[in-house]
């Protein structure tokens, strides 16, 4: 049995798929616990829905690959149901249930109702 490539282990640990739009389809793939980690120790706004969002599908989206700014501006454009589509996508990909991304951006120490 061969020894795993960087890319394999990757691959398999995170995961990768197409997400459906209607039109086309983006790329995503799964977030680390790394990732998830500086998202709830990022100095953006646990309050903030969309920045929380946007710094998630930015790190996620593998193509097209967007910065934090322009995914930003894609959150303020697109439908609900397609956001939703790339959210739930990458929450699976990391191992969470659908609708568990905004719990897991969220969760920050000391908070009322989260964990920490």
């Amino acid at each position: 049995m061969p020894a795993l490539t960087r890319e394999q282990i990757l691959d398999r640990a995170l995961g990768r798929e197409d997400v459906p739009l209607g039109d086309g389809y983006v790329t995503v793939r799964g977030v680390t616990r790394k990732e998830a980690a500086r998202f709830r120790n990022s100095k953006i706004d646990p309050d903030d829905v969309v920045a929380q969002e946007a710094l998630m599908i930015s790190t996620a989206m593998i193509d097209p690959v967007l910065t934090l700014d322009e995914t930003i501006a894609m959150l303020s454009t697109w439908g609900t149901d397609e956001i939703q589509a790339i959210v739930d996508m990458i929450s699976r990909l990391s191992g969470r249930g659908e609708g568990q991304a905004k719990a897991a951006t969220k969760s920050v120490p000391g908070r009322r109702g989260t964990r920490g």
